[in-house]
């Protein structure tokens, strides 16, 4: 059952059995459903990174985490109802590391110096029904690219009709495409779908990429979708 309240513009969280939440169509509240298996290998992959990262803050230096704190006080993010937040130091070394560790790169320790979030170009994307594959051009030049401890990592929901305007399920974490590109630069690159796919009657499909640097900074979100599965 969902109920919506005008009067929470912007609730968010739970509360006994309920569940504030948002989407397209604004605030609403439903009832808390358990999810039929809270132990899936990518949830607890997930849970063992943010346990592993919230025991190594306290194994960082003083000043490993005051550089923490100030990269997290020049570096406001976006929360989920669009609002400007800035997180704590703690809150920043596990948010990106988490991202990080996720693709199968190294935590970095020494709070980034660079105060502005990684650039991050469009990376075009079909996701092709014969292969079961996310088929993307990625472009040359942006400095995850370039340098060692660099990805761009890809996400996917499961496929849905297009007519679903708004994400309602999990996405799910694809691959990381690892820099630095080799001359000749690959810049097609095919990794497997999380999930099935079928390009009839059209379902579509949302993607997320993310862009990290070596140094420990994340770009933008940039969530796409709803994307038409094709076969090609």
């Amino acid at each position: 059952m969902r109920v919506r309240y005008s009067v929470l513009a912007d609730a968010s969280g739970s509360f006994g059995g309920l569940v504030a939440s948002h989407n397209r169509a604004g605030q609403y509240i439903r009832t808390r459903v358990r999810p039929t298996n809270p132990s899936s290998p990518a949830q607890v992959q997930v849970r063992t990174i943010f346990a592993n990262l919230a025991t190594a803050w306290s194994t960082l230096t003083e000043a490993q985490r005051e550089a923490w704190t100030t990269y997290a006080l020049n570096v406001p993010v976006t929360g989920a109802f669009g609002e400007v937040q800035h997180l704590t130091g703690h809150q920043m070394f596990v948010r990106n590391n988490a991202a990080r560790m996720q693709g199968g790169l190294d935590r970095v320790d020494d709070g980034p110096t660079t105060f502005a979030a990684v650039t991050l170009s469009h990376v075009f994307l079909t996701p092709n029904a014969s292969p079961q594959t996310l088929d993307m051009f990625v472009q040359i030049g942006d400095p995850w690219t370039t340098e060692l401890g660099g990805a761009l990592l890809v996400y996917a929901t499961r496929q849905s009709s297009p007519s679903v305007l708004y994400r309602k399920n999990p996405f799910r974490f694809v691959t990381a495409i690892l820099g630095p590109f080799a001359p000749p630069a690959p810049r097609v690159f095919l990794p497997s779908a999380p999930f099935a796919m079928s390009s009839f009657p059209q379902n579509a499909i949302f993607t997320r990429f993310v862009a990290v640097s070596a140094d420990g900074r994340l770009s933008h979100t940039d969530d796409r979708g709803p994307t038409l599965i094709v076969d090609v």
